[in-house]
Formats: structure tokens, sequence, C-alpha cells
């Protein structure tokens, strides 16, 4: 009976950080995607000065993004800033086309999916696992390995290497979590900055 709710517990724990990994992953590219094609359409609007001052814009923000968010920085109001201006950089902008408006629709719906890959990134990072869970799998695990301990094994040699392989793979499993659960942080299992530092290329060179 322990086993099993010790596994079903397990279960729960790998499916919800594996999740919470997934869909930072997803909001890391959608955020990308929408701020290179925010890029890509300003540069078919007849002011080139727009373009010139949004590619500053653009990599002084993924260079904010990358301290606050890879380096733990986790000052999101100065993130915040950043976005706003660049938010708010067509504001003052002067259409001498008709095709600058039609342009000018598609950036703001590029740049509201960017916002709200921004929103639900900072979300998904600052919405940590609740100390709880970790202090019950902790627990549980402890029991799990003491309770092969205490069992009355004959053998001693079949003891020390069942309760040594217990210990590992619990170990393992506690470790595999841990690691998947903190995603921005170096380990097996983490999601890089890469994608950030490629927009900055893209943009320097286009």
């Amino acid at each position: 009976i322990f086993g099993i709710f010790y596994a079903v517990l397990i279960s729960f724990f790998v499916m919800h950080v594996w999740a919470k990994f997934n869909s930072i992953s997803s909001e890391i590219s959608k955020q990308v995607n929408a701020l290179k094609n925010v890029y890509i359409l300003s540069k078919q609007l007849s002011s080139h000065t727009l373009t010139q001052e949004l590619k500053m814009i653009l990599s002084n923000y993924t260079d904010e993004i990358v301290i606050n968010l890879w380096n733990d920085k986790g000052n999101y109001e100065e993130l915040n800033k950043k976005y706003l201006k660049l938010a708010y950089h067509f504001n003052d902008a002067h259409f001498e086309t008709k095709a600058d408006e039609i342009v000018f629709s598609h950036l703001i719906g590029e740049i509201n999916n960017s916002s709200i890959a921004q929103s639900n990134l900072i979300n998904l990072i600052t919405d940590k696992t609740p100390k709880i869970l970790w202090i019950l799998l902790l627990l549980l695990s402890t029991v799990l390995i003491g309770s092969f301990i205490f069992l009355g094994f004959q053998n001693q040699l079949v003891a020390t290497i069942l309760i040594t392989l217990v210990s590992a793979v619990t170990a393992l499993v506690v470790a595999l979590i841990f690691d998947i659960d903190t995603p921005l942080q170096a380990g097996f299992w983490n999601i890089s900055s890469e994608p950030y530092r490629e927009l900055k290329k893209f943009v320097q060179k286009n």
C-alpha cells in the first residue's frame, strides 16, 4: 500500500514539473518568434529610423531578459520597463502610405503576442513548487528507505545490495524532479537562453 501511494505521488510530481518545464520552453519560443516578426515587419515600414531605434531596443531587452531569468537577478520591474519601451516605440509613428497602416496593424498583433508570452513566462518561473510537497516527498523517500533497512533479511549481501539500489533510485528520482523543477539553472534538464541570444544576433546582422 505504501509503495503504491509513493508511486502515485512521484508520478504526480513528475507530471507537474515536466508540464511546467514544457510550458516555459513553449512561451520562450512564442515570445522570440513574436519579437522576430516585430523586427521583420518594422523593416517593411517607410521610416527606416524606427527600425534602427527598434534594433537597439530589442538588443537591450534581450540582454535584460537573459540577466533576469538565467542569472537569477529577479528584477522584473526593470525588465517590464525595457519591454514597455519596446511596446510604446511605435506610438508616435507617422504612416506615409496605406501599406504602413497594414504593416502597423500586424506589428501591434505581434507585440501583443509577445506581451502575453512574457507574462506567462514570468508567472511560470515565479510559480515554485509548494514546500509542503517537497517535505512530503523527502519524508516518504526516507520512510521508504528506512522500511527496507528494518526488514529482516537472512542474507546480509542481498540486504546490502537491495538497500543500496533502493537508496540510489530514490535519490536519483528526487534529484531528477529538482533538476526539472529548476529549468533555467544548470543541470541535466535545463532550458537555454540561446533563443534570445540568437534573436539578438539576427537583429544585429539584419
